[in-house]
């Protein structure tokens, strides 16, 4: 019984110190990487070690799934018409929301000023098989939201749209976990591992450093007070941007999933102009990340942006939405649009499985 009792101290022991070693290599790594910046001398070799340290820190968010307060992950596998799939573990999840508020925050509340999620998007990088599918989420999505007053005081959990989650923090980190928390609820618990969350006028800026983006206007629009005919080709710059994503009252049906699919087809045009751009110049991601940080908040470190960036270059780039149903509305006591959507939970359970599971056996 002792030499048992000894063997497994000396079992103990031998894997303390080899995932101290572990740690000592990473550090070590890290550190090797670091004097690579400094010696490298061209950007190029820059953006390579920035690339190295992005890839090993997403490695490491996919180990820690519960990283945020009000976040809850269930990995257990799930069942669905008789077959057994189970949660791929390989997936990166990144939550990006575009705030309508002008700046993130709120000085004067710590509760209720964080702003509507006008754009709510999860980035699913799957670095095995080379693809980025993209989970653009209506803003009016019902979904059980927790609400606050201004004091920070508990109203309950009510079921309203998805985009007022963020409105009831503070604008940034507590904005965030509401959303993140609501985000998780809709989708079956799927885990979220980084967020990027940006004030809608500065995708003006970002549109504009890639050398703007091209687009066919589907209908007719009216664009910082100019007007166009719908199969206009235009070059988007400054402030239409941000006007023509937003726009839904007086174009075409007018109903937001119409929007959707403009801003789903603005995103692909981006990153394909994008690509084009970071060609001629690796810094480009660097001097984004830097110039829209003011009206941005994120744990999305820059060597991660760098890695991110650089690697969907030959990714197979994929958009989806979910299906379901919009009840429209208006509402006496507010001007923001009051409009539900409410998602077909077959259809909603098929898509979270096709995204984010494996089929067993």
């Amino acid at each position: 019984m002792t030499d048992k009792i000894e063997e497994n101290t000396v079992e103990e022991a031998k894997t303390a110190k080899g995932n101290k070693t572990l740690k000592v290599l990473r550090i070590i790594t890290a550190g090797l990487l670091a004097v690579f910046i400094i010696l490298a001398g061209t950007v190029a070799g820059v953006v390579l070690a920035m690339r190295e340290i992005g890839k090993s820190n997403l490695a490491d968010r996919r180990e820690d799934p519960d990283r945020y307060d009000d976040y809850v992950y269930d990995p257990d596998v799930i069942r669905f018409n008789g077959e057994t799939y189970r949660y791929n573990k390989d997936l990166t999840n990144f939550l990006f929301l575009g705030i309508d508020n002008k700046e993130l925050g709120n000085p004067e509340h710590e509760y209720a000023g964080g702003g509507f999620s006008d754009v709510i998007l999860l980035g699913v990088l799957d670095e095995k098989n080379a693809k980025l599918t993209v989970l653009q989420i209506d803003r009016n999505t019902v979904v059980p939201v927790k609400a606050y007053d201004g004091e920070g005081a508990s109203l309950g959990t009510s079921d309203t749209q998805i985009a007022r989650a963020y409105s009831y923090g503070d604008g940034k980190e507590k904005s965030v976990e509401l959303s993140i928390a609501a985000v998780s609820e809709l989708l079956f618990g799927v885990p979220v591992n980084g967020y990027y969350v940006l004030a809608m006028p500065a995708v003006a800026t970002v549109n504009d450093m890639v050398g703007g983006v091209t687009v066919t206007l589907e209908h007719d629009m009216k664009l910082d007070k100019k007007e166009y005919k719908a199969g206009t080709v235009l070059k988007l710059m400054g402030e239409e941007t941000e006007l023509y994503l937003r726009a839904r009252i007086g174009v075409g049906d007018e109903t937001n999933a119409s929007r959707i699919a403009r801003q789903q087809e603005y995103m692909r045009l981006f990153i394909e102009q994008a690509r084009n751009k970071m060609l001629g110049d690796f810094s480009l991601v660097g001097e984004i990340y830097n110039t829209v940080m003011a009206s941005s908040c994120t744990d999305v470190t820059a060597t991660e942006a760098v890695y991110l960036a650089t690697e969907i270059f030959g990714y197979t780039i994929e958009f989806r939405s979910i299906a379901g149903e919009t009840v429209y509305g208006s509402s006496e006591e507010s001007e923001e649009n009051s409009d539900m959507f409410y998602p077909d939970s077959d259809e909603l359970y098929r898509t979270v499985i096709d995204i984010f599971y494996i089929k067993e056996g």
